[in-house]
C-alpha cells in the first residue's frame, strides 16, 4: 500500500501524484541554522524534588553557621565586674590561657558584702600580667567581661572572658587612670 494516504482522498477522487515527493528537499541557510540549533539544545525536564532537596541542604547549612556564630562568637552580654582578684593562672592542655578568680564586692551601709565568687578567662597577656600584678594585694578592681552562651578551647573553659582590667581607688571605687584593654 501507498504511504500517501491523503493522496487517495482529495475532492475529485483521483490520486494526485506528487511530482516533487522523491526529490531532495533544498533547505536555506536560516532553516539549516534553526535545525542545527534544534539539534545541539538539549530539553530538560525541571525536576522539582532535585530543586528542593537542594534548597533544603542550603537552608540547613546557612542556619548551622548562624546558629554556630550566636554560640560561639557572638557575645550574649557585656558588663563591668568589680571586686578583689584572688588567683591568676596560666592553664591548658593545647590552648594556654589566663583563668582568673575574682571576689565580687558590694558596699552595703557602712560595711561590704560578699556578693559572689566569679571566674573568668583571660586570653591577652596584657591584662593577664595586669590581673597578676593585682592578685591577693587588696585593690579593687572592674573587670569587663564578654558573656558567651558556649566556650571555645582557645577562648579559656569559662563563658566569660575579660576584655579591660581597671584598678579602683577608694573605698566606693573612683577609676583612677590604670585601664587596660584588649582593644589597644
Amino acid at each position: 500500500m501507498d504511504d500517501k494516504f491523503d493522496d487517495y482522498f482529495n475532492d475529485n477522487n483521483a490520486a494526485a501524484p506528487d511530482s516533487n515527493a522523491d526529490a531532495p528537499k533544498v533547505e536555506t541557510a536560516g532553516e539549516r541554522e534553526e535545525r542545527k540549533l534544534e539539534e545541539a539544545t538539549i530539553e530538560r525536564s525541571h525536576n522539582w524534588f532535585r530543586t528542593s532537596l537542594v534548597t533544603i541542604i542550603v537552608l540547613v547549612i546557612v542556619g548551622a553557621v548562624v546558629w554556630l556564630w550566636q554560640l560561639y562568637w557572638r557575645p550574649y552580654s557585656q558588663e563591668v565586674r568589680k571586686g578583689y582578684i584572688t588567683a591568676v593562672k596560666l592553664q591548658g592542655n593545647v590552648f594556654k590561657t589566663y583563668e582568673a578568680t575574682m571576689l565580687e564586692v558590694s558596699y552595703v551601709g557602712n560595711g561590704f558584702h560578699i556578693d559572689d565568687t566569679v571566674q573568668f578567662s583571660i586570653t591577652e597577656d596584657s591584662i593577664a600580667i595586669a590581673a597578676q600584678m593585682f592578685q591577693g594585694n587588696g585593690k579593687r578592681v572592674a573587670v569587663g567581661v564578654k558573656q558567651y552562651k558556649a566556650s571555645l578551647p582557645w577562648r579559656g573553659d569559662s563563658k566569660l572572658v575579660a576584655s579591660s582590667l581597671t584598678a579602683e581607688d577608694g573605698q566606693f571605687g573612683t577609676a583612677n587612670d590604670t585601664t587596660i584593654s584588649d582593644n589597644q
